[in-house]
């Protein structure tokens, strides 16, 4: 039976709870092949909501560390996943300016690539997918992390609608870099004058999509 985990401060809901749940494995509470408890156990342990745990599930996931198995729960990686883990959130504590970007220039050529093919092909549910995450930056907690991350899902949801899983993969894999990026290359989006300029620069870029113009979307990126 694993222990139990202890509820957390707000704040910085999603990254704080991905975070716990990586130190208890990292811990020895969980092994490799482990099942992590269910969704509504981690709810009430923690004192979160289902979407910011399905969240900070869904990071870890893409980090490597758990493994998700449709219709028998959530695992923790295996030993090599774990370690290619650590060494990725370690390498993007450490990023360095040339680093930052040469990953900017990597980011920006997957996103205008699949922001002209999110144009060409987006169906109304797409749009409406990221017009719901668009609205997601504007109600983002105080903290600039809060504000960052829900601008990190609208990205990476336009990335997922151009329907390549590789570059889908490309990026998700260097969640910790692109947010590190992110956090090190953007405003803080410190006040709500802050906030309705980031909502700006994305509405261009989702405006493009809704009119199906690949040339404006992909300029909407590039600014």
């Amino acid at each position: 039976m694993p222990p139990v985990l202890q509820p957390i401060p707000k704040g910085s809901l999603v990254q704080t709870v991905a975070t716990r749940i990586r130190e208890w494995i990292e811990g020895g509470a969980l092994q490799s092949g482990d099942r992590l408890p269910t969704e509504l156990e981690l709810v009430d342990q923690l004192g979160v909501s289902r979407t910011v745990v399905r969240e900070a599930v869904r990071q870890l996931e893409c980090l490597g560390v758990l493994t998700v198995k449709r219709a028998k729960g959530t695992f923790v990686a295996d030993c090599d996943h774990m370690s290619q883990c650590a060494k990725l959130v370690s390498s993007a504590l450490t990023i360095t300016p040339k680093e930052l970007l040469y990953f900017n220039e990597l980011r920006e050529g997957i996103e205008c690539i699949a922001a002209r093919r999110v144009a060409e092909t987006a169906s109304p549910e797409r749009v409406a997918e990221l017009e719901q995450l668009l609205d997601e930056i504007d109600e983002a907690g105080s903290s600039d992390l809060d504000a960052w991350e829900a601008d990190f899902r609208f990205h990476r949801a336009l990335v997922a609608a151009a329907g390549n899983p590789l570059t889908t993969s490309i990026w998700e894999m260097n969640h910790e870099f692109i947010l590190a990026s992110m956090v090190q290359s953007t405003p803080r989006p410190r006040d709500r004058h802050d906030r309705a300029k980031t909502r700006a620069r994305h509405e261009l870029i989702l405006e493009a999509i809704r009119q199906q113009d690949p040339d404006a979307a992909e300029q909407a990126i590039h600014a």
